[in-house]
């Protein structure tokens, strides 16, 4: 499935769609990733072994994209809360809900993308590859949104930079400086705050740096 989008990736058809929630399944139930074979995805999926194959070129290329599949639907979900919030502040502090609540997950899809490939160097190598399209299409698929919100924030009178990369830049300082507090789960946090005081620190020191 060369060339895919995100639009075509998170609209598969039935058949592409049960494979990919069968390997979240076998996913969540802990299954060894470099065990899971075509005929566990399929037989979970309800679907011949040879069907896989008129799909996909292989084993890797299936599980990366259900991975992809499955990320791209928590991003949806992450949509889906943010059409339901009112005011900027509201959807900035329902991001770094989100994305404290899922840092965890976020590493561990990363690692599993690259224990499917074999390395960082095959990682990069997607990214310049056959799966370039995906990549880049994720890229806009998330600035598009990213550069909407900033300019709600922009019109609604809360900072003065119109500059849309300086906008970004500011927006990944935010929340860099929320994902230090990610630690505040363990015992050994880096920043001994409440969350809450982080986040909204967080989101001041934004609104100064755009203004």
């Amino acid at each position: 499935m060369e060339n895919m989008d995100v639009e075509t990736l998170l609209h598969p058809p039935e058949k592409v769609k049960r494979m990919f929630e069968a390997v979240s399944r076998l996913v969540v139930e802990k299954a060894d990733l470099s065990a899971i074979t075509v005929q566990m995805i399929t037989e979970r999926a309800g679907i011949g072994k040879g069907t896989a194959y008129s799909y996909f070129s292989s084993r890797e290329e299936l599980i990366v994209l259900a991975l992809f599949y499955d990320y791209g639907k928590l991003l949806q979900e992450l949509e889906l809360i943010l059409g339901q919030t009112e005011g900027f502040r509201n959807k900035m502090y329902r991001i770094l809900d989100w994305l404290y609540e899922h840092g965890e997950y976020h590493m561990t899809f990363i690692h599993m993308v690259q224990m499917c490939i074999g390395s960082q160097k095959n990682l990069c190598d997607m990214r310049t590859g056959s799966y370039k399209c995906l990549f880049d299409s994720m890229q806009d698929y998330m600035r598009s949104r990213g550069d909407a919100m900033m300019e709600q924030g922009f019109c609604e009178g809360l900072f003065t930079q119109k500059d849309a990369v300086r906008r970004r830049m500011a927006f990944a300082t935010m929340v860099l400086q929320v994902a230090m507090t990610f630690g505040e789960k363990s015992e050994k946090s880096f920043f001994p705050m409440p969350y809450e005081e982080v986040r909204e620190y967080a989101y001041e020191g934004m609104i100064k740096i755009l203004s």
